[in-house]
């Protein structure tokens, strides 16, 4: 189910069209957003570098373990 508060300030279950990952990945740990003056973002435009890429596949495959 999901949450009815987002985790992130930028996101919400009707403007956002991958609510449920979204808050999956947060729920999980696998991502942590960003910090803001504003509060914690998700920023769901924003490239993805490869560092933080290797810090989400790292993570995910902690939940494996």
């Amino acid at each position: 189910m999901d949450p009815v508060n987002p985790p992130f300030v930028d996101i919400t279950s009707t403007n956002t069209e991958f609510y449920t990952e979204i808050t999956w990945l947060e729920d999980t740990g696998i991502t942590t957003g960003w910090q803001t003056d504003q509060g914690t973002k998700y920023l769901p435009f924003r490239s993805t570098t490869r560092d933080a890429m290797a810090a989400f596949l790292n993570r995910y495959d902690n939940l494996q373990g």
